[in-house]
Formats: structure tokens, C-alpha cells, sequence
């Protein structure tokens, strides 16, 4: 597991251990090892404020340049590259999504 996301076990200890998971799988860094909102909300923490007959897919995805492909390389760059160099990144994607709507 990176190291990331064992801080979130050091700086969230009020959390549950299952809450902690959930955050750590919604945050992860990797795009291809991450767990989708869809994916989440089927664990049994959110079954008593769930209701799966309201869920709709939605009709169009949202790709990003870092969610392609080869764009990083997960096992060896992320804690070798600066944080600069990701915050430009998620800035242009987020210009260019606000221009999608």
C-alpha cells in the first residue's frame, strides 16, 4: 500500500477502519486502481442512506489526461515527482472540463 495512504490511518484515527478503506480507495492516486463512485456506494457502510431504485448511470464519461493510459508511471514516479507538476495538471484538466459545461 503507498505511503499516502497509510496517513490517512495516522491522521484520521476517529474514523472506523471500514470509513478509513473507503477513503483510501476513493483517493487513490492511480486512475486504474481507484474505486468508482458506483463502485463505493455499494458498500454495506452506505446501505441505510442508499437507495439503489434513485441510482441512474450516468450518460457520459469524464476522462482526464492523467486517467490515460501510459500518462504516469504509478510504481515509480509517485513520490519522485513534485506535487507543482500534478497541481498544473488537475488545473488544465479542470479548465478544460469547465469549458465541457
Amino acid at each position: 500500500m503507498p505511503e499516502n495512504s497509510m496517513q490517512i490511518d495516522v491522521k484520521f484515527t476517529r474514523l472506523s477502519v471500514e470509513l478509513r478503506t473507503i477513503l483510501k480507495r476513493m483517493l487513490d492516486f492511480n486512475p486504474f486502481d481507484r474505486q468508482s463512485a458506483k463502485d463505493l456506494i455499494t458498500n454495506k457502510y452506505f446501505e441505510n442512506i442508499r437507495n439503489a431504485a434513485q441510482e441512474e448511470d450516468a450518460d457520459f464519461e469524464i476522462k482526464l489526461q492523467v486517467d490515460e493510459e501510459d500518462c504516469f508511471d504509478y510504481e515509480e514516479l509517485i513520490d519522485n515527482v513534485p506535487v507543482k507538476t500534478y497541481v498544473t495538471i488537475l488545473k488544465e484538466e479542470l479548465s478544460k472540463f469547465k469549458k465541457l459545461l
